[in-house]
């Protein structure tokens, strides 16, 4: 499945959210544990160690937009049924992945964070400022988006 495709079924779940779209929900209903840690080096990793449920652990003293897409990205990976890290490559420090596993859950973080249909109908009614407020995102995480759908925000 689609990144996109996927990320919307997951909002068609909710019934036609609102905006920011409530990650601590999803991940629940998900059956995912939430996992705040404070430390460097990583925004967040997805985990699962069976029998325990599949987690998402993330960096707390990141900036808050930067929580929201970290969490969606590694929600994303989930949902797309990548492999999650196993404990044997977190105990030895191999935590890369697949470049396609990653561009799809950034894929898929996008349009969950930033749905197209709801950006395409209210993009040119606020300002970059007050959209980044609005789905509580980055400005990079929105001009990124913004440029990919050809939208345009009031003032721009």
């Amino acid at each position: 499945m689609k990144p996109q495709v996927a990320a919307r079924k997951l909002l068609d779940e909710l019934g036609a959210p609102e905006v920011p779209v409530d990650l601590k929900y999803l991940c629940k209903l998900c059956g995912i544990k939430l996992y705040r840690l404070d430390g460097e080096g990583i925004d967040a990793m997805f985990l699962h160690i069976p029998p325990s449920p599949p987690t998402i652990t993330y960096n707390a003293n990141s900036l808050e937009a930067r929580c929201r897409f970290s969490i969606a990205h590694e929600l994303g990976h989930y949902v797309l049924s990548h492999r999650p890290i196993s404990f044997s490559e977190l105990f030895n420090g191999d935590l890369s992945r697949d470049a396609r596993q990653e561009r799809e859950a950034n894929i898929f973080a996008a349009e969950l964070l930033m749905p197209k249909v709801m950006l395409a109908r209210e993009a040119h009614k606020f300002t970059l400022e007050e959209l980044t407020r609005r789905y509580q995102v980055s400005v990079q995480a929105m001009e990124i988006r913004l440029e990919e759908l050809g939208l345009v925000c009031k003032g721009s």
